[in-house]
């Protein structure tokens, strides 16, 4: 396993850790094609719908608590039972109506959990099946909350204005008004900003192919506030409050500014250096010796086949591994890309260098 192995599996996780954090099924980003990597590749406060806690809301210390007590005969009915009682809590009288079912085919290993506004279902996927019932809990929180945030969508702007906003984005698909039409009869649509979400679906990044996806991806009012609900159920669980927006680099507009005024402006060109740059900094954090070993076989140096087990083990730790644990250290990590970006170093060759390898 070389440079580009290492890469490729930390490009994995990275891409994986937005469907780990819950997203909608219909607008699920896509995975990012290994044949576009190259290189070194390991990879506001809310304005409206700001929710009071109080002993009876749904977002309460001891009813998200209570939850972690609900049982099912597998996953798929546990997470069933759980959001009929977030529903229920939050005012919807037919719960039933919004089914919770597997995810098929590669989102069954690609995604956590996913909301389908065609269909008006809750997706789960292994990730969600084999997580702690807490983690769990969270992503059903992120995923309901896009659920409310749709009907009442479609109550604010009714059925014909709704279908058109969604047949944007899914022509060919026929939508299930019947559990719009049932929902959004218990939906509370008082002060609830109707043109700042329709905006915000209709500008998902159609794929996730670079960070320039994934900063308008992450930074979309609707998966702010439900990452910002997430993070609040983690919280309350006794988990980190991280969740994949924390992953993100903070510095990333910096890191545009710099590379334009060096004369980058290509946003593609921009992705993969600062991909490049990313990952090699991101790697150090997660093993520095594995890096320290694919750097050398990258320079053609021979590794005794200790080494090479040690990077085959790495990788498979990685692909195991929950990255949103490195989200603090991952900030550092993004600060030294900066630095480097800002002295000229783009290619794999010219930092390997500069870092001593």
């Amino acid at each position: 396993m070389g440079l580009e192995k290492i890469g490729m599996t930390l490009a994995q996780k990275t891409a994986s850790w937005v469907k780990t954090a819950s997203k909608t099924s219909v607008l699920q980003t896509k995975p990012i094609n290994p044949t576009q990597l190259q290189g070194l590749r390991f990879a506001n406060n809310l304005t409206c719908d700001t929710v009071q806690l109080s002993n009876t809301s749904y977002l309460s210390e001891s009813f998200v608590k209570s939850l972690t007590q609900i049982k099912g005969k597998d996953r798929v009915e546990t997470y069933s039972k759980i959001k009929d009682a977030i529903l229920k809590k939050m005012g919807y009288t037919n719960s039933e109506l919004i089914k919770v079912e597997s995810a098929s085919g590669f989102q069954s290993i690609s995604i956590g959990a996913g909301w389908d506004e065609v269909t008006g279902k809750i997706i789960i996927g292994d990730i969600a099946k084999n997580t702690n019932i807490e983690n769990g809990i969270a992503m059903m929180y992120h995923e309901i909350d896009h659920m409310d945030k749709f009907v009442k969508l479609y109550k604010s702007l009714g059925e014909g204005k709704f279908q058109r906003l969604v047949s944007k984005r899914n022509p060919e698909a026929t939508l299930n008004l019947d559990i719009y039409r049932e929902m959004s009869k218990n939906a509370d649509i008082m002060g609830f900003n109707a043109g700042k979400y329709s905006k915000a679906y209709l500008e998902y990044p159609e794929k996730m192919k670079g960070y320039s996806d994934m900063y308008k991806y992450l930074n979309n009012p609707l998966e702010v506030e439900a990452f910002t609900v997430q993070s609040k159920i983690q919280k309350i669980l006794g988990l980190s409050e991280f969740t994949t927006k924390d992953a993100f680099p903070k510095n990333y507009k910096a890191m545009l500014d710099s590379l334009a005024k060096q004369g980058i402006t290509d946003v593609q060109q921009q992705d993969l250096i600062i991909q490049n740059i990313l990952s090699m900094c991101q790697s150090k954090v997660l093993d520095s010796k594995a890096f320290e070993l694919a750097c050398k076989r990258h320079k053609n140096i021979k590794l005794t086949s200790q080494e090479v087990n040690y990077l085959k083990d790495t990788e498979a730790k990685l692909l195991k591994s929950d990255l949103n644990a490195y989200c603090s250290d991952f900030q550092a990590a993004h600060s030294e890309a900066e630095e480097l970006i800002n002295k000229g170093l783009f290619t794999l060759d010219d930092v390997i260098n500069y870092m001593g390898y």
